[in-house]
């Protein structure tokens, strides 16, 4: 839970002052992406607890990231121009909503070590549309960490879960995250160009409001 709640933490404060060109660029559209845990330890029963799709829906500069679990629905918002955005979770009958100003998210960001992108030549196509290599380098608690991301030219890169990765200047349709030894493998399995509600980036009624303030001092006893 603690991993998931890290990789939407990761999806939040990618809401960063990155400015992209938008000629050319797909500015509304629907991204269902694949979630798997490559060489995963756990047994049957926890890995049936892991959410196994991720939906990304993106207009303009707004971005809703959901992930759906058997205990509840994860959403994350994020308004890129503004570099803010909050989390909805659902979860067990609870439902709450976490927003998160300018200044938290420079704070997270801050606080993380600071990646190395190493682009490459190699190319691939993921959901129909052509994608670059790269491989990213960070600090983790285990020491110097790497995996491969392929990101695609096409959409918006600061609607991307790292438009924080300087030198890497596209949305990522391919990628993992690895927290303690343990990774999670997200791949895009569509890409449909739509028109999205505005209704998709606003806080719904019957969510209990809280800042990210609030909720890192009620998480200090977590470990």
């Amino acid at each position: 839970m603690k991993k998931l709640f890290s990789f939407l933490l990761l999806s939040l404060a990618a809401s960063t002052t990155l400015l992209a060109q938008w000629e050319n660029k797909i500015m509304q559209c629907k991204v269902v992406f694949d979630i798997s845990y490559p060489n995963s330890k756990m047994d049957k029963q926890s890995l049936a607890m892991l959410p196994t799709e991720s939906v990304v829906y993106m207009k303009g500069q707004m971005s809703r990231t959901e992930v759906n679990m058997p205990v509840g629905t994860n959403v994350v918002i994020s308004d890129h121009k503004l570099g803010e955005g909050f989390m909805l979770l659902d979860m067990m009958g609870k439902r709450m909503a976490i927003t998160m100003n300018q200044a938290d998210v420079q704070a997270e960001r801050s606080s993380q070590p600071k990646p190395v992108v190493k682009n490459s030549s190699d190319t691939k196509t993921i959901a129909g549309h052509t994608c670059k290599k790269a491989t990213v380098t960070q600090e983790g608690k285990d020491g110097k960490v790497s995996f491969d991301v392929w990101y695609t030219e096409d959409l918006l890169p600061n609607n991307s879960f790292a438009s924080t990765l300087e030198g890497l200047d596209g949305f990522m349709l391919e990628f993992e995250t690895i927290e303690n030894g343990a990774s999670m493998k997200m791949t895009a399995r569509s890409i449909e160009l739509m028109n999205i509600e505005d209704s998709k980036f606003i806080i719904p009624e019957g969510y209990e409001r809280t800042t990210w303030k609030e909720m890192k001092q009620g998480m200090q006893g977590i470990k």
